[in-house]
């Protein structure tokens, strides 16, 4: 073979070697482990074949490297990010602080309309996120008044406004199946709901809506004084605000004017609507303020608002029970010269503080009664049920009701003490009825009182003004079973207020304030009547009494 031929054959074997150990390196040194088990070449000439469990590890550990990596990327660029922001002015980001403020105290305020407040609202979130992307916290500063769910004027069916649902909502009551925490929320929501009644009777007065007009106020030039610019309002008071509170005795106000507002008003006409502007603290609603449609003032016109402490104690099943004043301590002359014989001596009795019911027991009331023991309801002679005051109950009747009241309540009810009753029906008053020495009119439910429900039937409790003591239907609607034993006159009485339950007639009671059905004169405070304690009418119910305040 010559020179030249082996150059060649060593040519090939170097080409052929090349391609040879090319093809290795691609499929038996690949890691797929596949490829590898195809390898032509004896197994000492590959490298080392991996376990399946080393290549997993090793897939697990690069994934997370590959995580960290992107995450240190993602930091880098917000890091970046807040170094570009941070570079900005720190005259800009005081001023940003300077404008939050502002508009803060602004909301705070309550001069604004809501849609004033709703723009103010935007602005300040726009500047709070700008604050933000500077990496400035907001000044802690105070938050803008929630928002609050508005309620309208609830209506009676005729369409006039039910001032009874605002100043005296049914509260809920518990039903069987729920929870001691949701009917908690349910009563939270009530006591926000009456919040939201006044708001929008308060809103409504505002804007001189006359469907709540308060009354009528008349100015009287002729006694116009042109030195201190004063002049006198006689004021007529509409219902449901005579019924509610107690108004100055004359209902009449003094108010003081510049000489231009005082001619204007009489030449637009000498009689003006007047409103009021309420408020609520727990169940007792108050008059804050008074004022006249056009005057542009507020005006003293009002109007003792009750001096009484109204409460609520709560039923075992979380409801609330029925309404009760606080009677002040004091002394009086019980009892009257003018009377029957059994209405004599009169003697001072001095009373300690008590407090007694609002209103008389309605059936509403009695009915939650007798579903709880399992009695049977009374009768309402078909005048309805509700709010209008339980008739066709005896005095048996009624101590087991008071006594039904302390074992739900804790507290110690009872019926009143004749003295009890006479020191709070007269209000420190010294005439016949607590409002004068004649009968008038519409002042109570009686035969010849003036009333559209006069010697027919029951009214509905609270439909005539109160004494100043709060107190509403002491005289007349129906007669109110008391404590005591009949005596036939007051030798002997207690001189402290308690109940004279020593001698006496043990098979009657007394019961005091007439009835629907009775003249006028069994309505006056001293007037005493009595009846056995078992006997039941349709003009007989009750009021109760706590001592334990």
């Amino acid at each position: 073979m010559s020179t030249t031929q082996l150059t060649f054959l060593a040519a090939g074997l170097a080409l052929l070697s090349a391609l040879f150990a090319n093809h290795v390196n691609n499929t038996c040194y690949s890691s797929d482990l596949e490829n590898q088990r195809r390898c032509p070449i004896p197994f000492l000439l590959a490298k080392p074949i991996p376990s399946e469990i080393e290549i997993k590890r090793l897939r697990e550990e690069k994934a997370r490297l590959d995580a960290e990596k992107s995450t240190m990327r993602d930091q880098m660029a917000v890091l970046q990010e807040t170094i570009s922001e941070l570079k900005q002015g720190e005259n800009e980001k005081t001023l940003l602080r300077q404008q939050v403020e502002t508009m803060q105290r602004q909301l705070s305020q309550s001069q604004q309309t809501e849609a004033e407040r709703a723009v103010l609202r935007q602005q300040v979130a726009t500047l709070e996120q700008k604050l933000s992307e500077m990496h400035v916290s907001p000044p802690p500063l105070p938050k803008p008044p929630a928002v609050k769910t508005s309620v309208s004027l609830p209506l009676t069916k005729d369409g006039k406004v039910d001032f009874e649902m605002i100043f005296s909502p049914p509260p809920p009551v518990r039903d069987e199946f729920e929870t001691k925490e949701e009917f908690a929320t349910r009563l939270r929501e009530f006591e926000q709901y009456q919040v939201q009644l006044v708001e929008t009777l308060n809103q409504a007065a505002a804007q001189h809506d006359l469907r709540v007009q308060a009354g009528t106020a008349q100015l009287e030039k002729k006694n116009y004084n042109v030195d201190k610019a004063e002049f006198v309002v006689q004021l007529t008071w509409a219902d449901w605000v005579r019924q509610r509170f107690i108004l100055d005795e004359n209902e009449v106000a003094r108010i003081s004017v510049g000489r231009d507002m005082a001619k204007g008003l009489f030449e637009e006409g000498q009689q003006k609507p007047v409103f009021v502007t309420l408020q609520i603290s727990g169940d007792q609603k108050t008059v804050v303020s008074s004022f006249l449609a056009g005057l542009g003032k507020g005006i003293n016109v009002l109007m003792a608002t009750p001096p009484v402490f109204v409460a609520r104690d709560k039923l075992k099943d979380g409801s609330l029970g029925p309404e009760l004043v606080l009677i002040p301590a004091g002394t009086f002359q019980m009892g009257s010269n003018d009377g029957s014989s059994d209405e004599k001596p009169v003697h001072t009795v001095t009373v300690k503080s008590f407090a007694l019911g609002k209103y008389e027991v309605t059936f509403e009331e009695y009915d939650k009664f007798c579903e709880a023991t399992g009695r049977d309801k009374p009768k309402d002679e078909g005048w309805g049920r509700g709010k209008r005051p339980v008739i066709n109950v005896s005095w048996d009747d009624a101590k087991a009701y008071v006594k039904w009241l302390s074992e739900q309540t804790g507290k110690d009810y009872r019926l009143p003490t004749e003295a009890q009753w006479e020191y709070a029906a007269r209000a420190g008053t010294t005439t016949k009825y607590w409002w004068g020495n004649e009968i008038g009119k519409n002042n109570a439910n009686c035969d010849g009182c003036g009333s559209q429900w006069d010697n027919k039937q029951t009214a509905p409790v609270g439909s005539f003004k109160p004494n100043s003591f709060g107190l509403y239907d002491v005289s007349g609607n129906v007669w109110e079973w008391l404590e005591d034993k009949w005596h036939g006159n007051y030798e002997g009485a207690p001189s402290d207020g308690s109940a004279w339950t020593a001698g006496g007639d043990s098979n009657n009671h007394l019961f005091r304030g007439g009835s629907w059905s009775d003249n006028d004169n069994y309505l006056r405070c001293a007037y005493r009547g009595r009846n056995d304690s078992s006997s039941r009418y349709y003009g007989w119910g009750l009021r109760f009494s706590r001592v334990n305040l």
